[in-house]
């Protein structure tokens, strides 16, 4: 294709974009996953609660929906 400038590309590119975030989110829906490196760092699950030890004074706490695992 041939284009006088690319005016229009970064909407393609946008539009591209949200399309396919979209069919993602329908097809699998929302995921996060985290990878905890490095020496001395810790998580725990108690229930629904994630305790997270990262270098600081104290625990991190964080409250956690259902769906989660």
């Amino acid at each position: 294709m041939l284009r006088d400038n690319d005016s229009f590309a970064a909407l393609h590119g946008l539009t591209r974009a949200l399309t396919a975030n979209a069919v993602t989110g329908v097809s699998s829906g929302f995921t996060r996953e985290l990878d905890i490196v490095g020496i001395g760092y810790r998580c725990d699950m108690k229930g629904r609660i994630a305790s997270f030890v990262l270098g600081y004074s104290h625990p991190s706490n964080s409250f956690c929906p259902k769906a989660s695992t």
